[in-house]
C-alpha cells in the first residue's frame, strides 16, 4: 500500500525563516515478512517489531518498469464504501440530483429516496449545483469569500424548496408508498426519485431478479396512484464498457422487469474522447414518443449537466 502527503519546506536566510518549495513524500507499507531496506545495519529495528521466524525478504533494488496513468481518490467519509476500477463512471446519482434540482427550482414538490448516499451527501450535491461551487472544495471547507456568498444566496433560495430527502437503507415499495402518501396529503407531490432500484428491499431473499421486477412494478403503480412522476435509477452491467460501445436495454442489470415496467428508459454513456466534458443521454425506450440520443455537457467540479453548446465550444478550441 502507498500513501502521499506534502508540506511546504522552511529554510533560514540571513537569520530569517522563509517558506521554501513544496515537498512530497511517499509512504509505502509492506507485509510483516518484507523489509523496505537493503542494509543489514537497519534490519534490526524492523525485526524487533515483528514475530517473523527469520524467513524474510528484503527490497534489494527499485527499478523503473513503465509509466501508467493512475487515479487518486481522496477518502473522506468514514461511513462510505470506496471501490475503484478502470471504467468510466456515468454519474447516475448526479443525473437524479440534477433532475430533482430542476424540479425544486421550478417550485415542484420532490421526494428523494437515497438508498446509496446519506442525506448529508445528497444535500451537499444540491448546494454545489445551486451555488455553482466546486463539490470537493465544498466538502473539505475550502471555499473562498466569493463562493461563500454564493452559498449564502443558495441557502436563501433553498429555504423555499419543498424537497424531502430520505436516506433509509433497503426501503421497500410499501415503505416508499406510505411516506409519499403522507407527503401528498400534506401539500401535494410532483416528483419521486429512487436511487437506486437494485438495492431496494424485497420479498424474496433468494430471488434478486424477482425483487427488482416487483419493485419496478410497485413504483409504476405508485406513479399512477399518486398521479406524479417517478424516476427510478438502475445500474447497468459492465458489458457495454468492456465492449467499448453504447449501452442498450439488455445491459440493464438484474431483471427484465426494469425494461418492461418503465415507460421511459434513459441510458447514460460517456465516450473516452469526451468523457471529461460530455455525456450522452440515450432514450432507449419511450412508450408514448420517439427514441434517440441527446448530448449534454458534463461539468465535473459541480457534478452538473449543462447545455451542449458548452461541449461544442470546448471541442473546437
Amino acid at each position: 500500500r502507498a500513501s502521499i502527503n506534502n508540506r511546504v519546506t522552511r529554510y533560514a536566510s540571513n537569520g530569517e525563516k522563509k517558506d521554501g518549495r513544496r515537498s512530497w513524500r511517499l509512504h509505502f507499507s509492506f507485509a510483516n515478512s518484507v523489509y523496505p531496506v537493503r542494509s543489514e545495519l537497519n534490519v534490526g529495528k524492523f525485526r524487533q517489531n515483528t514475530k517473523s521466524d527469520g524467513n524474510v525478504a528484503f527490497v534489494e533494488t527499485v527499478e523503473f518498469v513503465r509509466r501508467d496513468k493512475a487515479t487518486c481518490i481522496r477518502v473522506s467519509a468514514p461511513d462510505g464504501l470506496f471501490v475503484t476500477k478502470d471504467y468510466i463512471v456515468t454519474h447516475n446519482s448526479s443525473a437524479a440530483v440534477n433532475l430533482a434540482h430542476a424540479a425544486c427550482s421550478n417550485r415542484k414538490r420532490v421526494a428523494f429516496f437515497s438508498l446509496e448516499m446519506s442525506a448529508v451527501q445528497v444535500g451537499m450535491r444540491f448546494r454545489s449545483i445551486d451555488a455553482c461551487v466546486d463539490l470537493q472544495r465544498l466538502r473539505f471547507g475550502l471555499v473562498n469569500e466569493y463562493e461563500r456568498t454564493q452559498l449564502d444566496n443558495s441557502s436563501a433560495r433553498m429555504r423555499n424548496w419543498h424537497l424531502f430527502v430520505d436516506d433509509s437503507s433497503s426501503l421497500t415499495v410499501q415503505e416508499i408508498r406510505s411516506k409519499c402518501s403522507l407527503i401528498k396529503a400534506n401539500g401535494g407531490l410532483d416528483l419521486i426519485v429512487v436511487d437506486y432500484v437494485q438495492i431496494m428491499g424485497g420479498i424474496s431473499a433468494d430471488n434478486t431478479a424477482y425483487n427488482i421486477g416487483a419493485s419496478m412494478y410497485g413504483l409504476k403503480a405508485l406513479a399512477k396512484e399518486l398521479d406524479c412522476c417517478v424516476v427510478a435509477l438502475a445500474q447497468l452491467n459492465r458489458k457495454s464498457e468492456q465492449d467499448d460501445r453504447e449501452p442498450v436495454l439488455s445491459d440493464l442489470k438484474g431483471s427484465g422487469g426494469l425494461e418492461e415496467a418503465a415507460d421511459v428508459v434513459i441510458l447514460l454513456h460517456r465516450e473516452q474522447e469526451t468523457k471529461d466534458v460530455a455525456c450522452h443521454w440515450i432514450v432507449a425506450k419511450q412508450r408514448n414518443g420517439p427514441t434517440g440520443k441527446v448530448t449534454l455537457g458534463w461539468n465535473a467540479p459541480i457534478a452538473s449537466f449543462t447545455n451542449v453548446t458548452v461541449v461544442e465550444e470546448h471541442l473546437t478550441e
